[in-house]
């Protein structure tokens, strides 16, 4: 979709149902989400989400990968509460660090006070941090600092954690249907 950032300059934005920024998406701790991508046919790029909430390989995004014409679907857990972004993980975009699919559990800039439970810390050029995190799924993380057009060049790290799949954390796929009375809150 293409946009105005202001009166003399268009932008031609990656959007969410047709929206920039995407539709709010509510729901409750411990509910499972099914997520639909569809790409447009007439879509020149491959498109995919990163939820950072969602606790899984990329957030999603490396069952997301979709081409023109395609659909991807997957589900994930919600396992901690607070308010989380989305946004497209298909390298080419530029911005902090984070883990693609996991939660920093606790962060500490420089010698400061730990923050707890954060998503993306902005460590600025010749300062430090230290970031502390369990992982809970098996897969492959990507560690980024959202400047992606150095990820296309190779400047990335891999986190890769063996151990189960948690495929009730998340999954490729639809969510597993509940028999009737075991929904939980309604």
């Amino acid at each position: 979709m293409k946009g105005k950032l202001d009166e003399k300059t268009s932008y031609q934005f990656w959007t969410f149902g047709g929206k920039v920024p995407g539709p709010f998406i509510r729901a409750r701790l411990g509910d499972t989400l099914e997520i639909h991508l569809r790409n447009d046919a007439t879509s020149i790029l491959a498109h995919s989400v990163d939820f950072h909430g969602a606790l899984g390989p990329g957030g999603g995004s490396q069952f997301t990968q979709t081409f023109p014409g395609e659909e991807k679907v997957f589900s994930f857990k919600t396992t901690i509460p607070g308010l989380f972004v989305y946004h497209c993980a298909t390298p080419s975009i530029a911005s902090s660090f984070h883990i693609v699919g996991e939660i920093f559990d606790s962060v500490r800039m420089g010698g400061g006070r730990p923050m707890k439970e954060e998503q993306t810390v902005l460590v600025a050029p010749g300062n430090a941090a230290t970031f502390e995190l369990q992982m809970k799924h098996a897969g492959h993380f990507n560690l980024i600092d959202h400047a992606l057009s150095r990820v296309e060049r190779g400047l990335n790290g891999v986190l890769v954690v063996d151990g189960p799949e948690e495929d009730d954390l998340m999954h490729a796929g639809p969510a597993a249907r509940e028999p009737k009375g075991r929904r939980g809150r309604e």
